[in-house]
């Protein structure tokens, strides 16, 4: 079970957050790491006691190696294959709701795209992760499944390369983060072992910060879907 500690200070006041493990979280257009997390606060009649869940959530920002920027208070709330937070608030998930896409293979969360309130900060996907691994019923393709044409996925893994041709030695023209949206519009059909990980070459269309870009990927690190992301 992953688990972080947050701490922060707030311009007015100070606020203290327990050990609990990331409830959803992604990455923005521009490389900002969005998570979102349960507030804990102390007991106000026992301050030095036990921590008490105040119904909200804490959402913190971070990018590279910069401090965190974190905003307590957010009103968000899981529904029927939805998460979505109420327009009351500062943080960059205000105003936004994501509907649930598919269960991840090996116990690696659940995948949520933004479908209303797509700010240039909230992230286009999130992934939700689990407190205990579940027995997934999830269907995924396995490398190379000659019956997989799916037209879209999510990578799995951060610093992807985007390559100008599909080849490890053609140039770098953009590296891609973990829950990135892909369209793909080719795919080779060799199955390759490169890095110990089966796959084949895509040929992908993704937006980054505002902006389209093409080029291929190795699928290797490709979540697909039948939706439309």
């Amino acid at each position: 079970m992953k688990k972080i500690l947050t701490t922060f200070l707030l311009a007015f006041s100070v606020s203290i957050y327990a050990v609990g493990p990331t409830t959803i979280h992604g990455v923005n257009d521009s490389g900002e790491r969005i998570a979102v997390d349960e507030e804990w606060l102390p007991q106000p009649e026992n301050p030095g006691g036990g921590m008490r869940l105040t119904g909200f959530y804490v959402v913190s920002i971070k990018k590279n190696k910069k401090a965190v920027q974190e905003f307590g208070g957010q009103s968000c709330s899981f529904g029927n294959n939805t998460f979505s937070c109420t327009s009351e608030g500062e943080s960059p998930l205000v105003g936004t709701t994501y509907l649930f896409v598919k269960d991840l293979p090996n116990c690696r969360g659940s995948l949520f795209v933004c479908k209303a309130g797509c700010g240039s900060r909230a992230p286009q996907a999130m992934i939700q992760d689990y407190w205990e691994c579940p027995t997934l019923g999830a269907n995924y393709y396995d490398a190379c499944d000659p019956n997989n044409h799916e037209e879209y996925g999510v990578l799995a893994s951060d610093n992807v390369n985007l390559r100008g041709k599909p080849d490890l030695t053609a140039s770098v023209v953009g590296r891609l983060n973990k829950v990135t949206i892909v369209n793909i519009l080719e795919r080779q059909q060799d199955c390759l072992t490169i890095n110990h990980e089966a796959g084949q070459w895509i040929k992908v269309q993704v937006d980054q910060g505002g902006s389209t870009k093409s080029g291929w990927i190795f699928d290797a690190y490709v979540e697909y879907t039948d939706k439309e992301l």
